[in-house]
């Protein structure tokens, strides 16, 4: 999932004694929960979120314990699990009825006086978490990391132009899902640099790779191709480094950069399979 709703009235109802410190701890454990569709396993969650100092941890610790369920070293909320279960439906409904030429008309009498279609009031049940609406987004939607950085969201092709051309996106190929792809990074190789600025630039080159092969274009293969890095001594600082100097660790930065990404391909870090 890459979108989700915030109910602020009900999460400030429900954690409005929260530091502002927890706050953030808790935002970040969202955006990894619904990015990764599964709980958060215990031996990763400060990883997972970039929880370093003690303050940090003992934060993480707190709203863990507070908001979640440790469920044989996963941290799972229930809230969370319904809200994705409902994405899915919704996800396949919308795909059933795509397949039957879209979704059928509406009735006039199917709506409320005052516009909005029926089942839209304001419905409020505790919630935790923020929901999650469905994968489809309005052109006008932007989606945005942790750190408040605006990538990518699912717009129409017609209506986009290519970021480093000016040329209109070509129909049928994917946008790029610049989330998801740090959230396997950080899940499949938590001893490299984590992310924290999602600067333009490296959504550049980012994007710029997800493009240059329609194989690249699932995240099958960046989950794949990160997996493989994580088999590479040089690549990972496990290689004993030159006297006097820190063993290399590379950054999804440095990976997606056209020259890194080709010799990392072409076998250049271990005697493994080409990625």
């Amino acid at each position: 999932m890459n979108f989700y709703k915030r109910h602020i009235g009900d999460y400030i109802r429900d954690a409005a004694h929260l530091t502002l410190l927890e706050h953030g701890v808790y935002a970040r454990l969202m955006d990894v929960y619904y990015t990764r569709e599964a709980g958060i396993p215990d031996a990763q969650a400060a990883r997972l979120i970039g929880a370093r100092t003690k303050d940090e941890l003992q934060a993480l610790e707190c709203v863990l314990n507070e908001f979640f369920t440790n469920d044989d070293g996963v941290w799972m909320q229930s809230r969370c699990e319904r809200e994705i279960e409902g994405a899915n439906q919704q996800a396949e409904a919308n795909r059933n009825n795509g397949k039957r030429g879209g979704r059928p008309k509406r009735n006039e009498t199917e709506q409320k006086p005052n516009g909005f279609s029926l089942g839209s009031g304001s419905e409020s049940e505790k919630n935790l978490s923020q929901t999650p609406d469905s994968r489809l987004q309005t052109p006008e939607e932007k989606i945005t990391t942790a750190d408040a950085v605006v990538v990518d969201s699912d717009t129409a092709a017609d209506l986009v132009l290519e970021p480093d051309t000016g040329k209109p996106r070509k129909p049928g190929r994917p946008d790029c899902p610049h989330q998801a792809i740090v959230a396997l990074y950080h899940e499949l190789l938590p001893m490299c640099p984590s992310i924290r600025d999602w600067t333009p630039a490296r959504a550049q080159a980012l994007r710029a790779r997800w493009n240059e092969d329609p194989k690249r274009q699932t995240l099958d293969y960046w989950r794949k191709l990160f997996a493989y890095i994580a088999e590479s001594d040089f690549l990972t600082g496990r290689t004993r480094p030159q006297p006097g100097r820190k063993p290399f660790v590379a950054s999804l930065e440095w990976i997606v950069k056209a020259e890194n990404f080709t010799k990392i391909r072409e076998e250049r870090y271990h005697e493994q399979v080409t990625a």
